[in-house]
């Protein structure tokens, strides 16, 4: 197993720990921290072929927040009138999407800084 794929696993196991624990530390390190450090070492060990974690990573999270989106259910509002209901159901959709966006713009400027490094220590080097 690669670094990358470990990487990968391990944001998605704090990701799904944050939703048992709901703490926003794991979250942030779930959502930002580790696939931007994903996104760094893959494009800085593999070039351009490395994007594809830019691809690979947004997706994955969005299914696993999906999946704990519709399995945990929300804290009830304050008021339960009418509106509750309709605001839970827009948050099973809204969550996910948020953490797909968080993730990959986390992991797209990890990979613009892995590229940036394998330039400059290409350069370095002649």
């Amino acid at each position: 197993m690669s670094l990358e794929t470990a990487l990968l696993i391990t944001g998605l196991l704090l990701l799904l720990a944050n939703a048992l624990v709901d703490s926003g530390v794991l979250l942030l390190m779930s959502a930002v921290l580790l696939p931007g450090l994903l996104g760094a070492l893959s494009c800085y060990k593999g070039g351009t072929r490395g994007l594809m974690y830019l691809v690979l990573a947004p997706l994955a999270y969005g299914l696993l927040a999906f999946a704990i989106a519709l399995v945990v259910p929300l804290k009830p509002l304050a008021s339960g009138g009418p509106l509750a209901g309709l605001v839970a159901a827009i948050m099973i959709i809204v969550v996910p999407l948020v953490i797909v966006i968080i993730v990959f713009i986390s992991t797209l400027l990890g990979g613009v800084l892995g590229l940036i490094a394998r330039r400059l220590l290409r350069k370095s080097r002649d």
